[in-house]
């Protein structure tokens, strides 16, 4: 019977398309999106969703596309259990050369075979069988010998003629122990010790004792797990990035605590920014801003100062506060702070001033002095000219 090809293109094109859809937003970068897919994933027959976990082996096989291996392999985790069979592709992934496509290789068959997980190891050795002998037969007493050897019809009263003494039968030489050979069978070779990628994994992923393991195998192996740890610093998640410089301070190494160091100088540098931005705000974005920068300390104070000769007196205002919650730290701004005692606004005049008087430096006493002066002068103007500003 030959079949049109036309009618197996209308049954199948409408599965193909849902297959490669949902592996699409199973990829997708949204949370959301990748919720979803996972649920209507998990809700199909395994029939149809192993066209599904095909798209996403493929694109897990992508040699120029490592973002798509990255996020494939993501998805195939979500999937868990379900997606089995591509166990073999995934532990091909965790030997990725980009770091990120071996760590979500790595989780997902964490998720999809939860035995994979390193475990303390159990003695299996089996002990040798032993043969022994066989138990020994009692050594008659010499009233039995007697008593095998008369007759069984002698009649108790009668007189029992003994003419020779009593020879015990000759004992039969009991056969050595035989000891069965133990066959030999050929043991498996041990598994390979998890790649660095999967300790990481390890240590984000599961419960607090195999962490704990985990995260002891990642320092004692520093000269491995260094660089993925480097990675991990420089990657987009916050999670691998905070457990990497937990490890990374453990470690100690010269290298580890410079890497720590110009980590967290570029983490002040963002932080800082965003701050700062904040600042030009008003309200509660600006009061929390303020707060934050004064955290932050001394390395706020350039870029805070900078902001005194801001247009907007509220951006003025607020840069003079924080230089204020300062205190002594804020030196370095005793200049513009004295300048801002001048400022038509009172309360960046008002914030300066006490400021200035934290710091307590001749320079910032003198200008307070002076300060002082001008505050006289303008009430004595003022009543005298009362329109005059």
């Amino acid at each position: 019977m030959k079949i049109d090809k036309r009618y197996v293109l209308v049954f199948l094109l409408p599965t193909l398309a849902m297959g490669a859809s949902l592996s699409s937003r199973l990829m997708s970068t949204n949370p959301s999106t990748q919720d979803e897919a996972r649920q209507e994933a998990l809700g199909l027959p395994q029939d149809e969703l192993n066209p599904v976990i095909n798209d996403l082996i493929r694109a897990l096989k992508k040699k120029s596309d490592p973002d798509s291996r990255e996020h494939a392999a993501e998805a195939l985790g979500l999937l868990g259990p379900a997606a089995k069979n591509a166990l073999g592709p995934l532990r091909s992934a965790a030997n990725d050369e980009f770091p990120y496509v071996r760590i979500r290789a790595a989780e997902a068959v964490i998720k999809i075979d939860p035995s994979s997980v390193p475990q303390e190891k159990q003695s299996t050795k089996a002990e040798p069988i032993i043969i022994g002998k066989k138990p020994k037969a009692p050594t008659p007493a010499p009233a039995d010998l007697v008593s095998e050897t008369l007759p069984q019809a002698v009649s108790p009263a009668a007189p029992v003629p003994i003419t020779h003494p009593v020879v015990p039968k000759k004992k039969v030489p009991i056969k050595k122990k035989l000891i069965a050979k133990k066959t030999k069978v050929p043991e498996a070779p041990p598994p390979p010790p998890p790649t660095p990628e999967a300790l990481l994994a390890v240590t984000v992923s599961t419960t607090t004792a195999i962490k704990s393991e985990a995260e002891t195998d990642m320092i004692l192996r520093s000269s491995e797990t260094l660089p993925v740890l480097l990675a991990a610093l420089q990657g987009p998640s916050t999670l691998y990035a905070d457990e990497a410089m937990t490890l990374l301070d453990r470690i100690g190494t010269p290298e580890s605590k410079k890497a720590l160091d110009v980590y967290r100088q570029k983490q002040q540098d963002k932080r800082l920014a965003k701050w700062l931005k904040e600042l030009r705000s008003e309200g509660s974005k600006s009061d929390e801003a303020v707060k934050q920068l004064a955290k932050i300390g001394a390395p706020s104070v350039a870029p805070v100062s900078a902001m005194l000769s801001d247009p907007r007196a509220s951006t003025r205002r607020a840069a003079a506060t924080v230089l204020n919650q300062l205190g002594p730290v804020a030196q370095p701004a005793t200049i513009v702070l004295s300048a801002a005692l001048d400022d038509w606004d009172d309360g960046v005049r008002l914030q300066s001033s006490q400021a200035l008087t934290k710091i307590g430096t001749p320079d910032a006493q003198k200008a307070l002095r002076f300060f002082a002066f001008k505050v006289k002068a303008r009430h004595i103007v003022n009543s005298v000219h009362p329109m005059a500003h």
